[in-house]
This record gives C-alpha cells, sequence and structure tokens, in this order.
C-alpha cells in the first residue's frame, strides 16, 4: 500500500473510493446475489457500513476491499478494466 500524506488515494491506511466510479461495488454486490447484512458480515462490520462505502461516503481498508471484491466473484483486474471503460 502507498503511504503518504499527500497521497490521494490513501490516508491512514484507508483506500478512498474516488477512483472508483460510484455503483460499481453495489452493483457487483447485486449481481452476486449477497445482501448489504451478508456483505457487512464478510468485513464484520455493520449494514450502514457497506452503505457508505457503496455510496462513497467513506473510505475502506485495502484488506476490506480486496474481502468484499471476492465475496462478489469479482477480481481486481475486472475492476480496473471497467474503470479504463468509463
Amino acid at each position: 500500500m502507498v503511504k503518504g500524506k499527500n497521497n490521494k488515494f490513501c490516508q491512514k491506511g484507508l483506500i478512498s473510493l474516488e477512483f472508483l466510479s460510484l455503483g460499481l461495488l453495489k452493483q457487483a454486490r447485486k449481481q452476486s446475489g449477497l445482501s448489504v447484512e451478508n456483505a457487512a458480515s464478510v468485513v464484520q462490520r455493520d449494514k450502514s457500513y457497506i452503505w457508505r462505502i457503496e455510496n462513497g461516503s467513506t473510505d475502506i481498508k485495502l484488506k476490506s476491499l480486496l474481502a468484499l471484491l471476492h465475496a462478489y466473484g469479482v477480481s481486481v483486474t475486472d475492476v480496473f478494466r471497467k474503470q479504463e471503460a468509463n
């Protein structure tokens, strides 16, 4: 993980979701068939955390992002391919 106060995408060990188009994680969750509650249990947080992530109002630890993507059946490569297409 890239560290540094001036890093736009990583502050205090968190990954900013600015680089993801809003809705990508929500779309992936819905396509996987997981509920908000199920997704929250994957990262051991409450469902409001998932809502905040999906709406881009909070940042996420890389470990949690990777766990959600794995649970949704989405690879990191797929995420960046979708971003390039937009």
